[in-house]
């Protein structure tokens, strides 16, 4: 239901929706099923409603009932694969068969959509400002309070993707803990994602990854929330250190869009200023959240992408490809003008400015004081290997690795509904390649800057 608008679709009418087949993981056993995007099937809503649909999509919330009555609530915007390369599946086979009975009519689960794990594969840049980080999250570890007993201590990665890249941080801030604590206290590890995240991919490496924080530590206990950061995702007071890097970066909503462009950098005047507003109502209301939910004495670590205060990033130039590999496929007919209208990748960084104004008015923000502020040139490791072999197609190989899956399945989320999984692949693959045979042409680096900051709660006064 949709204010006094009541819709629906038939059995028959779902199944003329373009089919996805996803692997996910049931008590330990992996699965294949068959379904349909959730998204699509909400797509098909939104054409039903056609000007009737209100204008603050971002406000409707989708509600998923079970066949026990439960129900739990979605913004429209997580089911959005503009936020992820995940997206959440209505399933109606398993492993080629029916579902099981108990499971009928449908399953409602999360699957890939780009290929398994492609972002622990291509993340190497935004594993690398993190580990510039290392040394604040690690003061963090040493400076916060602990209570003498033994009840565990929480510690929350806040956007962890799939996994990778948060073991090196976690093990760091293990290792310090440790040794402020007894060996059998319990460290409890969240780490929080959208629901749609690759959950089961966290977790294979969480277990199977000879760096994995967990492998010499029986008393560290992994968990997960799926749930929006931007939304509160544990009980106030709960926390004793966070750390979120690169994940902050990703806007709650789009304003508006983009004019000729998908990326917000690109964006000037009235434009530009509706993405910064938006930008400073998303990092207040992330470090209220964040200040509920840790405890007196807590300590919160977050890394960004930061735009410097005169210039264009490095990433700019890269993003000016893509776009003019989409205006290729445009003319090629390859994608409709249309589509290319709707795409938009709500990735926001934030200059040293915007990132400290919460804190101009007595250097506090809900409770929260900035204790450290670093900022860091990024180096390109790529880039590096490209000065000694000067092998162009490796370079680009590596760069456009990292924009595929950072940002394609993002702008993949604009096309057509009916044009189903392949069509997304094959959008993805043709973007890709484009872009790659512009940066052979065009080599260059990927140099960028990263800032951390680091805050402490202090107690109520």
């Amino acid at each position: 239901m949709l204010g006094t608008y009541h819709l629906g679709l038939s059995v028959s009418e779902l199944a003329k929706l373009p089919a996805i087949e996803v692997e996910a993981v049931d008590r330990g056993t992996k699965h294949r099923y068959t379904g349909i995007l959730v998204w699509d099937i909400l797509n098909q809503f939104r054409a039903q409603l056609g000007d009737a649909l209100p204008d603050s999509v971002p406000s409707i919330v989708v509600r998923v009932t079970g066949p026990d009555n439960y129900s739990v609530d979605f913004a429209l915007t997580e089911f959005d694969p503009a936020f992820s390369d995940r997206s959440i599946v209505l399933a109606e086979r398993q492993d080629g068969s029916p579902l099981p009975e108990n499971a009928l009519p449908f399953r409602f689960l999360s699957g890939v959509t780009e290929e398994h794990g492609s972002y622990n594969q291509h993340s190497a840049t935004e594993a690398a400002g993190g580990a510039l980080a290392l040394p604040l999250l690690e003061k963090a570890a040493r400076d916060l309070v602990l209570d003498p007993d033994d009840r565990p201590v929480v510690v929350v990665d806040y956007g962890s993707s799939q996994g990778k890249n948060s073991l090196a941080p976690m093990r760091a801030a293990i290792a310090i803990l440790r040794k402020r604590t007894s060996a059998r206290r319990p460290i409890c590890v969240v780490h929080v994602d959208l629901a749609e995240n690759d959950f089961s991919t966290l977790f294979g490496v969480l277990h199977s990854s000879a760096d994995s924080y967990l492998s010499q530590d029986q008393d560290v206990f992994p968990s997960a929330v799926g749930r929006s950061f931007y939304r509160p995702v544990l009980p106030p007071g709960h926390v004793h250190l966070g750390w979120s890097s690169y994940a902050a970066v990703w806007l709650s909503r789009a304003p508006t869009m983009v004019p000729g462009h998908f990326w917000i950098p690109s964006s000037t005047g009235a434009v530009r200023a509706a993405f910064g507003l938006q930008a400073v109502e998303d990092w207040k209301t992330f470090l209220k959240l964040r200040a509920r939910e840790l405890r007196a004495g807590g300590r919160l670590v977050v890394v960004l992408p930061s735009a410097p205060d005169e210039g264009k990033l490095q990433i700019h130039a890269g993003m000016n490809h893509i776009n003019a590999v989409l205006a290729e496929m445009v003319a090629e007919g390859a994608i409709a003008a249309e589509e290319r209208e709707r795409m938009l990748l709500l990735s926001y960084p934030r200059s040293t400015s915007e990132l400290l104004a919460p804190f101009a008015r007595g250097g506090r923000f809900e409770n929260l004081v900035v204790e450290q502020r670093e900022i860091f040139k990024v180096q390109d490791p790529g880039w590096m290997d490209y000065e000694r072999d000067q092998d162009r197609e490796k370079l680009a190989a590596k760069h456009t690795g990292f924009f595929r899956a950072t940002f394609m399945p993002s702008l993949a989320s604009a096309l057509a509904s009916d044009r189903g999984a392949e069509g997304r692949q094959f959008f993805i693959d043709r973007l890709a390649d484009g872009l790659k045979k512009r940066l052979v042409a065009e080599p260059m680096p990927l140099d960028l800057l990263a800032q951390a900051i680091l805050l402490a709660k202090e107690a109520h006064k």
